[in-house]
């Protein structure tokens, strides 16, 4: 873990010397710093997100737009300003990672709970396991729902929850209608995403891409 932490460490840096030397470093370096920022306030947001039960959608639905929207926001910041676009078309290509990034989120915390191991090579339930509230667990415990207040009493317990238990908070989850509500959720980002990047007015090559992109964010397995 020290390694990585340096590792990480080094990368940024790297970056922002990589930005010194690019065009419009003036314009791309401050994109940069400010959106580490908030990806780092996003990250520990997020470390808050697995101690308690009063997580409310749309602080859920925050962290993910300061935690993943914010890095693919700010990836596509920084490569319409290198390239010189205008203020109104960096503008679009921001927003398109935003709804792109929001949109990966949504599904990943779908992942993390429904995945198939074999597939994500990510335990399958390790967000229950965590006692984590991602985006369908702080979906599914929203009012005073039976499945939501006995999902609460299991995210409450002292003890780590058994296999059974994690299988039963899916259960709750997907009776609630959670699971559908933030797939459909991501599928609307994506949507949106893939309307921002029109507006950019993207060359033909890099609009097909970056399309295909979107829409497989919102349908992919791993």
């Amino acid at each position: 873990m020290p390694a990585a932490i340096l590792a990480g460490d080094a990368l940024f840096f790297a970056a922002v010397q990589a930005l010194t030397e690019a065009p419009h470093a003036e314009h791309t370096i401050p994109v940069l710093l400010e959106s580490v920022q908030q990806l780092i306030e996003g990250e520990y947001l997020d470390t808050l997100l697995e101690t308690g039960t009063d997580v409310s959608e749309d602080r859920a639905l925050s962290v993910a737009a300061g935690k993943t929207a914010e890095l693919l926001a700010c990836a596509c910041a920084l490569g319409a300003t290198a390239g010189g676009a205008d203020a109104e078309r960096v503008g679009h290509l921001r927003a398109f990672g935003r709804h792109l990034g929001i949109a990966f989120q949504c599904v990943d915390d779908l992942l993390g709970i429904w995945g198939d191991e074999q597939i994500t090579g990510k335990p399958a339930l390790s967000d229950l396991r965590q006692r984590k509230v991602s985006l369908p667990v702080a979906a599914a415990m929203a009012g005073h729902t039976p499945q939501a207040n006995a999902l609460r009493a299991l995210y409450r317990r002292n003890t780590p929850p058994s296999e059974e238990e994690c299988r039963h908070a899916a259960e709750l989850i997907e009776q609630s209608g959670a699971r559908v509500r933030t797939l459909q959720r991501a599928r609307r980002h994506s949507a949106h995403a893939r309307e921002r990047l029109a507006l950019s007015r993207p060359a033909p090559v890099a609009a097909a891409e970056l399309a295909t992109l979107a829409e497989m964010i919102s349908r992919r397995d791993h």
